[in-house]
């Protein structure tokens, strides 16, 4: 028996966990930023159902104001939450008629950039990288009486 082969062995089990711990530290590290991204975008979402809200409370106050007033209201709601047009966000507001009212469609659209998958949008020019948020109301307009 070789009185330097037990030596020997630990290291090589030291080593072996070392590559275990980079194999697999990767994958985690992976795993918790894509969480991260994916509660980003589920609060950029909310963010955006909100301004809608908030656009659709004020045409609902005043049934008076026009499409630009709206749109102007939910663009002023998003900015106070850190979204200004700068980043992606838009605002689009329509009137129609729905039935016997006018109604007004709200729409809020943002693109989301995600941090971690980066590194495989290089071949894809910047499609898996990022997803469109859009979020829509219909408001019946109902008159003042």
């Amino acid at each position: 028996m070789n009185p330097t082969a037990a030596p020997r062995r630990g290291r090589a089990r030291r080593g072996a966990a070392a590559v275990e711990f980079a194999l697999i530290a990767q994958l985690f590290f992976f795993l918790c930023l894509t969480t991260f991204d994916i509660v980003g975008m589920m609060n950029a979402y909310s963010t955006l159902q909100w301004a809608n809200q908030t656009a659709a409370q004020t045409l609902l106050s005043d049934p008076t104001r026009t499409s630009a007033q709206v749109a102007i209201s939910a663009q002023n709601a998003a900015h106070r939450a850190g979204f200004t047009t700068a980043n992606g966000t838009a605002f689009v507001t329509t009137q129609a008629a729905c039935g016997t009212l006018q109604c007004m469609t709200i729409t809020a659209s943002f693109t989301y950039r995600f941090v971690t998958s980066a590194a495989f949008c290089a071949g894809s020019g910047g499609a898996l990288c990022q997803v469109n948020l859009v979020d829509t109301l219909v408001v019946p307009i109902v008159p003042n009486t």
